[in-house]
């Protein structure tokens, strides 16, 4: 388990780990959504990308605007920028859903066969990233188990956004 944790602590987490599960959900429930009427590749991706970016900078904002609150500072974009630097975990959450469903254009695979991949992709993120999270802070036996755990059953509740939705 150590070599497995030293190995771990070398991938470059975010400085908002929990950005990448939130975008890894968020872009989950996009494709869910998208594949109840999904028609075009080029417009399925260019809709994920553009959901992905305004939700991403409407969760930067909100955050900048309760530090502004709270310190009584006025709005400046360098400060915006550090909030969105923050929050930028969101869109890292969403890129290897995203590029999976990519590859499946690339490769000729359905756009239905892509989304449902993309979906399961996101599931099995945030399964993993439970587990390098619970291994990264050195959860052992019991512990890493209700972490997986959790990260599982948010994986089956993207999976049944996209069951019902469908």
């Amino acid at each position: 388990m150590s070599w497995l944790r030293h190995q771990l602590d070398r991938l470059p987490l975010p400085t908002n780990p929990g950005g990448l599960v939130y975008g890894t959900i968020l872009i989950a429930t996009l494709i869910s959504a998208e594949s109840a009427k999904a028609q075009r590749y080029g417009g399925s991706l260019a809709g994920i990308v553009l959901a992905e970016l305004v939700y991403w900078m409407a969760l930067s904002y909100s955050e900048f605007t309760g530090e502004r609150a709270a310190s009584g500072e006025p709005f400046e974009l360098r400060g915006f920028w550090r909030s969105a630097k923050h929050e930028l975990a969101v869109i890292q959450g969403g890129i290897v859903p995203f590029l999976v469903i990519l590859v499946c254009w690339i490769v000729g695979a359905s756009l239905t066969t892509a989304l449902t991949l993309g979906v399961y992709t996101a599931a099995a993120m945030i399964v993993v990233t439970e587990l390098v999270i619970g291994i990264t802070t050195e959860q052992t036996g019991r512990q890493l188990v209700i972490d997986t755990t959790v990260g599982v059953a948010f994986g089956v509740l993207v999976i049944a956004v996209k069951v019902i939705l469908h």
